[in-house]
């Protein structure tokens, strides 16, 4: 009777035993497929950042361009100006100057300067 009654404990034991593990495996579960949820989230959150920081420096990069557009063209003149000096007039005593900044001869003021 005794060897019955033991046998009847370890037979309870392996149940009890069997259903705490069934619950930590239920619960290894739940986790597991918690964590895969969590880390598809964050994952997909990364990729998304990812594609605004690429159009963040897509845009910044276009401004910068055209920043530098603008300054290029406040930097020098416009290509479109003729500065040789030899197609401007200014006419009268303008002239006597322009010409002394040629390098030629003129009389500015009565006096003769001679540049040559």
């Amino acid at each position: 009777m005794l060897h019955e009654c033991n046998k009847f404990r370890e037979h309870q034991a392996r149940e009890i035993l069997i259903q705490a593990l069934e619950e930590q495996l239920k619960f290894r579960k739940t986790a597991v497929f918690t964590l895969r949820e969590e880390t598809n989230k964050a994952s997909s959150a990364l990729d998304k950042l990812k594609e605004q920081k690429q159009k963040n420096m897509e845009e910044e990069t276009k401004i910068k361009v055209v920043e530098d557009e603008e300054m290029n063209d406040m930097d020098g003149p416009d290509e479109s100006l003729d500065l040789n000096m030899d197609n401007i007039s200014m006419g009268g005593e303008n002239d006597s100057i322009l010409n002394l900044v040629q390098g030629e001869n003129f009389d500015a003021s009565g006096g003769d300067f001679d540049m040559g």
